[in-house]
């Protein structure tokens, strides 16, 4: 057996300046039908909007910890900002043009709209772990509903 013909499934991640999103393919469907890929589906709640990306914006906490990332962040984040509570908190969007001014280095920071500076090398870092995170998790619930189903059909 190829190391290749051990993958279950083959996933990439669309890291965008605007909008961000994951697809995935399962070895099966693959062999069955190459252009079988399955894409996430976001939905911002606030203006009943499904894509299949969501928004490249992220959200921490005061205390620079991870909170929220695409539509959930920008939900949140103006829930925060109507009631005048968002100025410790850390909101930044369309951040990925930044990383072009300069070559991205363990010291290079990004600001929010108003100033507030985090690491660069933080920031891709909660991105990317988010959406890997969030695949593995949709995956996770769709494999356990297919076993459901199996039993019950057996």
């Amino acid at each position: 057996m190829e190391l290749k013909d051990s993958f279950l499934l083959g996933a990439a991640i669309d890291f965008g300046t605007t909008y961000s999103g994951y697809a995935y393919s399962t070895r099966h469907d693959f062999k069955t039908d190459p252009l079988i890929i399955n894409v996430m589906s976001w939905t911002a709640v606030s203006v009943g909007l499904t894509s299949q990306k969501t928004s490249t914006c992220v959200l921490f906490k005061p205390d620079e910890t991870f909170h929220s990332f695409g539509y959930a962040a920008e939900d949140f984040y103006n829930e925060l900002a109507m009631d005048d509570n968002n100025r410790d908190w850390y909101f930044f969007r369309r951040f990925k043009m930044d990383l072009y001014k300069n070559h991205v280095n363990r010291d290079q920071m990004l600001k929010t709209h108003d100033g507030k500076e985090m690491s660069a090398i933080k920031i891709i870092s909660a991105v990317i772990g988010y959406l890997k995170d969030h695949m593995m998790e949709t995956i996770k619930k769709i494999v356990q509903s297919m076993f459901r189903s199996q039993k019950s059909d057996g």
